[in-house]
């Protein structure tokens, strides 16, 4: 048993699946020989109970608004460690002209970030094809433009998530008997951990938890400092060619470094942007998301800095090596030192995630994957058969039905060891055949269908789909053979006609039918006529179409189709030997393509593209683990 519940903590499942009734009672003793109260248990421990309590947490924050998604991710990337450097580096100048760079900056990066989401919003790249930076900035700068920003956004990862491992370890090893390399590798698999989850719902409460206890610990460090705030440090003011001010190229270069990290959140924009905008096609939630994080990081810091700046000289912050946690704690108590620590584990442990994020989507999106293709379905019209490559006992076919209310419903055909299961399922915008079908077959393991279709549009007649999967995809005949061909009725005049034959006949001579008019003509009920039509529709020879609400069927006519030459033919005209030669040439090509495309498919698989992709990451792992060792 997965799960262990307290009978008094599940009265909806209860009611739900009827597990007071005296039949599923019964029928669960039959099944597992035992009673129905044996699943319950007396008292949930507390491991359980916070389980239960974080799930229901995540549930409640990830059906919150898309615009929280999109804040949560982007504000907690942006307030990073580097909110611990900027009194030093804005000490230079004085509280109120670092105020005013603050404000500068921080409508700049506004701007950015919004334009930034609104070209995301516009192209179709990381919406529907599942890619990242690069791609977009190929479709807007060219090939060029992506390859230099390819190279410049991995530099600058690197650079970064060195800089936060070594960081990270060593400040936590000074305050703690555990050593730095203990350290790194916490940060390295608490990054490796969110990265292979493949999904956001994770990241997002983190996120959005994170954020929250940050935020509370900026606020109340910020209140600590305030308490010792005075007037004429905060009325510093040392402004070059101000007052005969020199200048000072240094001191410029350390401000603008420092306060361009700080403000740094734009990789959420990409990271988000698929999740958000399925739920917000339009995109306005994605815009105003990271503009009212960036809009909150840069109230933050204005508050901060003048905090810290009004509390502490200039001349103790002014060049100081470290943060402005260590002069901090001497004006305003041990306090500050222990909140300190904690914002330094957060911030930079949930930095470090989104940096590790956009290192791997990155390196991933430049290896080649899985082949993507985009097709219209026809509502009953023919159905695409997928077969795991080297499973012939299994396969998958998939019709579409029709549009369920806005969502779109497909008919699976599930062939597993000779045995046929049938289900329907409805698709909103994107489907997992691995997990979904896992659901109704437990036992076959989620590699077996490798298959995610995405809904580009749909509509009651038909919709428009993309599949990425790396098995064979097969349509139920030959696209143009679908419809009535009088040509071959014309020939079977010595076969006895069915009652199809006839019904069709008659259904020619008409522009169209309705059902009721099909069940008049055949002499038989209205349902038996319904089975009728929707198996004529289901093999093509049949269109349905729907006015003002009426349902009416018209017979499809096959297209004309050009004479081809059989292979005997071709292989008479030809020499004994060159046939000979011809057919041991074929097997061989044959041979050595299904051998590079077993190949291919195992390096484009979802596996091997997700490992290639974290191989930066633990490049990344080692060489400060060996710089640490040595």
């Amino acid at each position: 048993q997965k799960y262990r519940f307290a009978q008094r903590d599940i009265p909806h499942i209860k009611e739900a699946l009827g597990l007071d009734t005296e039949e599923v009672q019964r029928a669960f003793s039959r099944q597992y020989r035992q009673a129905l109260d044996t699943i319950y248990t007396e008292r949930v421990s507390l491991r359980e109970r916070t389980r239960w309590q974080w799930n229901k947490l995540s549930e409640w924050l990830e059906n919150l608004p898309p615009f929280w998604t999109a804040y949560a991710l982007t504000f907690t990337e942006t307030v990073g460690a580097s909110i611990l450097a900027l009194p030093i580096a804005l000490a230079g100048v004085g509280p109120i002209a670092g105020v005013i760079i603050l404000l500068v900056m921080g409508v700049i990066n506004i701007l950015t970030i919004a334009s930034m989401a609104e070209a995301v919003t516009r192209n179709g790249s990381i919406r529907y094809q599942g890619s990242y930076l690069g791609k977009l900035v190929q479709d807007y700068l060219g090939r060029v433009g992506s390859l230099v920003l390819t190279a410049m956004v991995v530099i600058v990862c690197f650079l970064v998530l060195f800089a936060y491992y070594l960081g990270f370890s060593l400040t936590l090893a000074g305050a703690t008997p555990i050593p730095p390399q203990v350290w790194v590798g916490i940060l390295f698999l608490l990054g490796f951990y969110f990265v292979r989850r493949k999904n956001l719902h994770a990241t997002v409460t983190s996120a959005l938890v994170i954020g929250a206890i940050n935020l509370g610990l900026i606020l109340l460090l910020s209140g600590l400092a305030l308490a010792h705030l005075r007037l004429d440090r905060l009325l510093y003011v040392h402004v070059p060619f101000l007052n005969g001010q020199p200048f000072e190229p240094a001191l410029l270069g350390l401000i603008f470094g420092v306060i361009f990290a700080a403000y740094f959140g734009h990789f959420s924009v990409n990271s988000c942007a698929r999740t958000v905008l399925q739920r917000d096609p339009g995109g306005r939630s994605l815009v105003l998301g990271c503009m009212t994080a960036q809009a909150s990081a840069m109230i933050l810091y204005i508050l901060w800095t003048v905090a810290v700046n009004g509390s502490i000289a200039p001349q103790v912050l002014t060049g100081f090596s470290g943060t402005a946690l260590t002069p901090l704690t001497q004006v305003a108590g041990p306090a500050v030192n222990v909140f300190g620590v904690l914002l330094t584990i957060l911030a930079n442990g949930m930095a470090s995630i989104h940096f590790s994020l956009a290192l791997f989507f990155t390196v991933r999106e430049w290896i080649p994957g899985q082949s993507r293709h985009s097709l219209v379905l026809e509502r009953r019209q023919g159905k695409l058969i997928f077969t795991p490559r080297g499973k012939a006992n299994v396969s998958l076919a998939l019709t579409y039905l029709g549009l369920q209310g806005t969502q779109s419903q497909f008919r699976l055909d599930l062939q597993l060891d000779g045995h046929t299961r049938r289900v329907e399922v409805e698709v909103q915008t994107t489907w997992e055949a691995g997990k979904a079908l896992a659901e109704f077959v437990p036992h076959l393991s989620p590699q077996t269908f490798q298959l995610t279709l995405q809904i580009v549009s749909a509509t009651a007649e038909r919709v428009r789909v993309q599949l990425i999967t790396p098995m064979r995809i097969v349509y139920e005949g030959i696209w143009d053979t679908l419809g009535f061909n009088f040509l071959e009725m014309a020939e079977a005049e010595d076969t006895p006609e069915t009652p199809d034959m006839v019904f069709v006949r008659w259904l020619v001579g008409r522009a169209q039918a309705s059902v009721e008019e099909v069940a008049d003509f055949l002499g038989q009920s209205v349902q038996a006529s319904q089975t009728l039509l929707n198996t004529l529709v289901e093999q093509g020879n049949v269109l349905e179409a729907r006015e003002q609400g009426q349902t009416w069927y018209m017979v499809r006519f096959a297209p004309r189709r050009r004479r081809q030459a059989t292979r005997d033919i071709w292989q008479a005209l030809d020499e004994p030997g060159e046939v000979a030669a011809s057919r041991r040439d074929t097997a061989q090509r044959i041979k050595n393509s299904m051998w590079l495309g077993r190949m291919k498919a195992l390096v484009q698989g979802e596996s091997a593209r997700s490992w290639l992709g974290l191989s930066p990451l633990l490049l990344i792992f080692l060489l400060v683990e060996w710089l640490l060792v040595n």
